[in-house]
């Protein structure tokens, strides 16, 4: 008790001191009964004394108002409602996770490394029981190590645990993430499509319709937000926060895949005196409008989709990977004119119709519009949304795979997951590690008392 309470333990309603300490009464009612702790190897029972005050106030040891008054490191575990999982547990679900496994995926880990463990138990205990003695896998101790384990309702409230402690911490290290030339702004619908909670009826009602994910030049997540249309008024107050932290002198280059549309917003929302905002099209969404109106199974798919990636590289630009920003308004033109007339001449195979539907023709007609606006003149190489779609398959391996998900474990997976891919982004880019979260929490903790 002097360890954690040096100044003695006081009641925390009425700071009366404490008078006794009553020991544990064996489960004789609800509020006593013992709490399962959950590991990743095993679960164990905590079992809490009861404490009696001055002023006559009983409490029991894991009472939150209690476990309130310790420091954050001090406590090796979270307790829930009912159960509990020592930060080890949550430690290597999240390691797991940031891994790649998904939920259900890390609940049969957990379960196999029970049984594992249960095995090895018994391993050790044949060595030293008498050979005479009978001693089984379904043997009523080993059979009362199989009955507590964690549940993947459990897995989940370790996300949610997780975050809530990290949450802040989260937040800060989010906004010391910047961007030097441009930032891109995308939609991803798949992932918010099973977000929501169930009514008293039992009706599942979804709330989102999808994120908005804002990056930066190298793929860094560095504002995002959970959105029930695609309407840039929803995201004002994003969009203007994050133009107060990316405020600077001269250019900034937003690539969005509908850019005469929001092009007039967003130089409201972001622009300001000593900044210019400059509205592009995304490079891989224009090529996106063509490429979905042509069959995937047409065999001249590859060679014409590759012809219509050199229609936005410049004529000195030989290399596989496009090093040079893209041409003026006048070359993609004429490069658009061009690939449509070719493969309208050579696009027919002996079963298949012509590659250049009228669909094509309609979508290139449409792009040219753009073009001559110069939307896609002058974009710089790696500058788009491109990176944002590896990012969303790997979120969609997440959230795609469950029919339902509810809004908080949302926020704490997305946040949980945005994080492990800006530092992996940061590492390969920076060669730098991230530091343990621990370590940074007290960071955070430290500069928000020195402001």
């Amino acid at each position: 008790m002097p360890l954690f309470f040096p100044n003695g333990l006081l009641c925390p309603s009425c700071t009366q001191p404490l008078n006794k300490i009553v020991h544990w009464k064996w489960g004789q009612s609800d509020g006593l009964k013992p709490r399962l702790i959950h590991n990743v190897e095993h679960t164990v029972l905590i079992v809490a004394a009861v404490y009696t005050f001055v002023c006559e106030h009983t409490m029991v040891a894991t009472d939150p108002r209690i476990l309130k008054m310790l420091q954050f490191e001090q406590l090796p575990f979270i307790l829930l409602h009912r159960t509990g999982f020592t930060k080890g547990f949550i430690n290597s679900i999240i390691q797991l996770v940031w891994g790649g496994m998904t939920i259900v995926q890390v609940e049969q880990y957990v379960v196999n490394c029970r049984r594992e463990y249960i095995a090895s138990l018994y391993v050790r205990l044949k060595l030293v029981v008498p050979e005479t003695t009978s001693l089984s896998l379904n043997s009523v101790p080993f059979q009362l190590l199989q009955l507590p384990f964690p549940s993947n309702n459990v897995i989940c409230k370790c996300f949610i645990a997780h975050f809530q402690e990290f949450e802040h911490t989260y937040s800060i290290l989010m906004q010391q993430i910047t961007a030097d030339r441009f930032i891109s702004l995308d939609h991803t619908f798949k992932i918010a499509s099973n977000i929501g909670f169930q009514r008293a009826d039992n009706k599942w009602v979804t709330q989102y319709q999808s994120v908005l994910f804002v990056m930066n030049e190298i793929g860094q997540v560095i504002a995002w937000q959970l959105t029930r249309s695609t309407s840039l008024d929803e995201v004002k107050s994003l969009l203007s926060n994050l133009a107060a932290r990316l405020i600077r002198d001269g250019e900034l280059l937003v690539y969005v895949d509908n850019c005469c549309t929001l092009r007039d917003k967003l130089i409201c929302m972001m622009g300001s005196t000593t900044c210019s905002i400059q509205v592009k099209l995304d490079l891989f969404h224009a090529v996106q409008r063509i490429t979905k109106t042509v069959s995937k199974r047409h065999p001249f798919l590859h060679q014409c989709m590759a012809d219509l990636k050199l229609v936005f590289r410049d004529s000195n630009d030989l290399v596989k990977v496009r090093q040079l920003p893209t041409p003026d308004s006048e070359t993609i033109g004429k490069n658009l004119d061009d690939f449509v007339k070719k493969w309208e001449a050579c696009g027919v195979h002996e079963h298949w119709n012509n590659i250049i539907t009228e669909s094509t023709k309609k979508q290139v007609s449409a792009l040219k519009k753009h073009v001559t606006k110069g939307c896609l003149s002058g974009i710089p190489k790696g500058a788009g949304t491109s990176r944002n779609e590896v990012f969303h398959r790997t979120l969609n391996m997440h959230f795609g795979r469950v029919s339902r998900i509810g809004i908080p474990l949302a926020l704490a997976l997305l946040t949980i997951l945005i994080y492990q891919h800006n530092c992996k982004i940061s590492e390969k880019v920076h060669n730098k590690s991230a530091e343990p979260l621990s370590l940074l929490r007290k960071k955070c903790s430290h500069e928000i008392r020195l402001e």
